[in-house]
């Protein structure tokens, strides 16, 4: 994996010897742009109004872990950010069900950074609600209603 200004290019390696695709994205702070495929004829690109890869939880990980630098330095006044991973955040849902290509929703969300250039986060916890959320869109229906008790 290689990350050099916002470019995160990610070689997954597969034991099966099946071929495993390579993940090219680059955020912009406002944008996501993730190259699907490239191809002399053809090429695919996801283009999300997110800056956070939220819409596939591997992408995600590996954004907080080497590319959310900038973002979250930019975010340290407003702790309300979109959960870089969020398989599971909308009451259990599992991200295949939204339609959209991102999650809007934001989280109360505190983070430590690394003194150290880039300043990577050495530290991130996002809090939930406590109310069940439903996937809508781009975003996320809130129901008012608690989580029942464990």
């Amino acid at each position: 994996m290689t990350e050099s200004h916002g470019f995160l290019e990610a070689h997954p390696r597969h034991s099966s010897g099946t071929a495993v695709p390579v993940i090219r994205v680059v955020p912009d702070g406002q944008e996501l742009y993730q190259l699907k495929s490239f191809g002399p004829e053809h090429s695919d690109a996801l283009i999300s109004p997110l800056p956070v890869p939220n819409h596939d939880p591997l992408l995600g990980t590996l954004w907080l872990a080497y590319c959310s630098a900038s973002y979250l330095a930019a975010q340290e006044h407003d702790r309300l950010v979109p959960p870089p991973v969020v398989d599971a955040v909308l009451s259990s849902f599992p991200a295949i069900f939204w339609v959209g290509p991102g999650l809007e929703t934001r989280q109360s969300s505190w983070w430590e950074l690394v003194p150290e250039p880039p300043r990577l986060p050495a530290r991130f916890y996002s809090t939930d609600p406590g109310t069940i959320r439903v996937p809508h869109a781009l975003g996320a229906i809130e129901t008012g209603r608690p989580f029942p008790k464990p």
